[in-house]
């Protein structure tokens, strides 16, 4: 067991425009526990930094006065490992509040068996208490098979959660299959997967692929090509309920501020929601192009140039709907000595399924050459 402390006090600056001071006073205490299967230490930190500053000009004192403590629990051996962490900032200065706990939480694990596998996972724990704060979770897998001398497959996973000023939630999977063969012919193939999720936006991508790659070396010559192939399927449904208040032009019509509105989720009253217009009697709703929505007064409705009303409806943050990419590309390359050529080309298709989409849907090819 060991125990440190120190104390420093001396740092005064003065200069014509104003002065400043700090002091800064450390204790810890650190136990260690020599436990041959997992040798852990705990130990203890408190920390008071003090400052002060004040201005000539503004005729103004700035004082901060932060107390830390923390607190770990540290713990390590040959297949695991584990880290337990609390802190706490207590704001000693009359009139503040900046008052924090941060928590942290580490255990991992790693584990080989036969020729070249393993398997390592990972759990991380994190918040913070503040105006700032959040809190996240997240789990990683990765394991490594070596079937073969030639033949390996690996599997990778992660979930994560967050929360603070939005919840979301993702996860990713990718699955692959790789061959060697020469030491100059490599091949792969996959599987992968993607989802997040928020209080808003759900977006999902799954999809498969492979590459091939050949390095050889002729007299010098040094010759190479890599070649790949993606299909994805994307899908992405955003929502979000609107509220605005309308005054009814001169011919009758209002257009919604935002695009993507869910025409079925339209509702409209009068400002203080007391009297409720009706679809088909008092007004109708019209496509008006790129994702918009005009809302178009029923000549002999209760509704009136000049008069404001409230819609209210749900829209999409994001373009929603569903849609496909194909994405291919090679490279060729060629070099001796100083001397080196290469060719490089990609072509990216994608086709719509359903929904609104605008720059996703974009079609790609490109196309470099060098030579020198």
């Amino acid at each position: 067991m060991s125990l440190n402390s120190f104390l420093s006090n001396n740092d005064y600056k003065a200069t014509l425009s104003g002065s400043s001071k700090s002091r800064v006073s450390q204790s810890s205490a650190l136990l260690r526990w020599k436990f041959e299967p997992f040798p852990t230490e705990f130990s203890i930190t408190e920390r008071d930094n003090y400052r002060q500053s004040s201005s000539v000009f503004s005729q103004s004192t700035i004082e901060r006065d932060d107390l830390y403590r923390t607190f770990k629990i540290r713990g390590q051996s040959s297949k695991l490992s584990l880290l337990l962490e609390h802190e706490t900032r207590k704001d000693q200065v009359t009139g503040s509040n900046r008052d924090q706990e941060r928590d942290n939480a580490n255990l991992s694990h790693h584990f080989e068996w036969g020729r070249a596998s393993r398997m390592d996972s990972r759990f991380d724990y994190r918040q913070r208490t503040d105006i700032q704060q959040f809190r996240t979770t997240a789990f990683t897998q990765n394991i490594q098979v070596q079937h073969t001398e030639n033949l390996r497959s690996g599997l990778n996973y992660r979930i994560d959660y967050a929360s603070g000023a939005f919840d979301t939630r993702n996860r990713d999977t990718r699955y692959s299959l790789n061959h060697n063969l020469y030491r100059n012919l490599a091949s792969s193939v996959f599987l992968f997967a993607r989802d997040q999720r928020s209080s808003n936006m759900h977006f999902n991508e799954r999809g498969s692929g492979a590459f091939v790659q050949y390095h050889k070396d002729f007299s010098g010559t040094r010759v190479g090509l890599d070649t790949s192939y993606k299909h994805s399927v994307f899908d992405r449904v955003s929502s979000m309920g609107f509220n605005e208040v309308i005054e009814i032009s001169p011919d009758g019509r209002v257009i919604l501020a935002n695009r993507f509105v869910q025409q079925d989720s339209v509702f409209i009253t009068d400002p203080t929601g007391s009297t409720v217009y009706l679809e088909g009697i008092d007004y109708e709703i019209l496509a008006f192009g790129n994702g918009l929505l005009i809302v178009s007064v029923i000549p002999g409705a209760d509704l009136e140039f000049g008069q404001s009303i409230l819609v209210s409806y749900i829209a999409a943050l994001q373009p929603s709907g569903e849609y496909t990419q194909t994405e291919g590309t090679y490279n060729i390359s060629i070099s001796r000595g100083g001397l080196a050529f290469s060719h490089y080309a990609l072509r990216a298709d994608a086709e719509l399924i359903e929904g609104f989409f605008s720059q996703e849907l974009q079609d790609r090819r490109q196309a470099i050459t060098r030579a020198d």
